[in-house]
């Protein structure tokens, strides 16, 4: 089935590539709208990490790398658009724009995967998502981000 792929670093290149679709493909056919959203998008980036944490390093590293960019940049984009849906228009003069909300959110993912790496600590979905939600929840509570200056 997978002999088409040269060694085991292709095969999960291309499982990390197909994971990118599906979870571009959950957050457009979600009926969740704005942060309920966002949130399942981490969640199901979690329990896939969980899951599968070499497949996911993988992604983490096409990311860093530029590997899958195109893709991923589609994932950063639909989180944009749903902090706009959470939190309306944000102005120009706004300390944040929902791009860099987006590119902040998608740091603490890599953030915590890296981390779970570099210390050898084990991928556990519960912990992982009770910590993305702490430092979810702190970055949204941020003094330089509030509803008053979108």
């Amino acid at each position: 089935m997978f002999n088409h792929f040269a060694d085991a670093g292709e095969l999960q290149q291309a499982l990390a590539v197909a994971e990118i679709g599906e979870i571009i493909e959950f957050g457009e056919q979600s009926s969740l709208k704005g942060l309920s959203l966002i949130r399942a998008l981490l969640d199901k980036l979690i329990d896939d990490t969980a899951n599968y944490p070499r497949v996911m390093a993988r992604l983490t590293n096409a990311t860093i790398l530029g590997g899958e960019s195109g893709r991923v940049g589609e994932i950063e984009r639909l989180i944009a658009r749903h902090y706009e849906i959470e939190f309306g228009k944000f102005t120009p003069d706004a300390s944040v724009s929902p791009e860099l909300l987006a590119q902040m959110t998608l740091g603490l993912y890599y953030g915590q995967v890296n981390h779970l790496l570099a210390y050898g600590l084990p991928f556990e979905a519960q912990k992982m998502r009770s910590d993305m939600c702490a430092m979810l929840d702190c970055l949204l509570n941020c003094h330089c981000f509030t509803k008053a200056s979108v």
